[in-house]
């Protein structure tokens, strides 16, 4: 897949930014009905490719993990006001209960901190989110940027 349209990527920044990164997430279920869940989310480099994509963390045992696992692609859609941005990509799902053959299994904390920083800049005690990241089975998810459009105008 070709790199995607920087002003595009730029626009996918920008409106993740505009409202606290809060999108909206829309999963299907087993019987091919959606299921819509609220995220906060961020663009930030895929640590399996580097490829600047969406990330967020996913609870495990949630429906919405549960809808994401074994999918191949992923939908997100960001807004602030009366503008809108999806972005359609490549799906991947990392953490202690969705290894990746290329990805080391003792990575996952730092990975989970990375979208964390990216997401809040931060957090004030890392030794309680890890614990409480460990403890709710969190994973990362990154959806690519391969599919990225607007509102009209935009």
């Amino acid at each position: 897949m070709p790199a995607p349209d920087p002003a595009k990527v730029k626009l996918v920044r920008e409106l993740s930014k505009a409202d606290g990164g809060w999108a909206v997430l829309p999963t299907s279920r087993p019987d091919g009905t959606i299921q819509a869940s609220i995220v906060t989310a961020c663009v930030t480099s895929n640590p399996l490719n580097g490829a600047e994509s969406v990330a967020f963390l996913c609870r495990g045992g949630t429906v919405k993990i549960r809808n994401l696992r074994g999918k191949e692609r992923a939908t997100i859609v960001f807004r602030s006001g009366s503008s809108w941005v999806t972005v359609e990509g490549q799906l991947s799902l990392i953490g202690p209960d969705d290894p990746v053959d290329r990805f080391n299994q003792a990575d996952v904390p730092g990975m989970l901190r990375d979208i964390q920083v990216a997401l809040r800049g931060g957090h004030d005690d890392w030794a309680t989110f890890d614990k409480n990241m460990a403890e709710q089975r969190r994973a990362g998810a990154f959806i690519s940027l391969d599919r990225v459009y607007s509102n009209p105008g935009r």
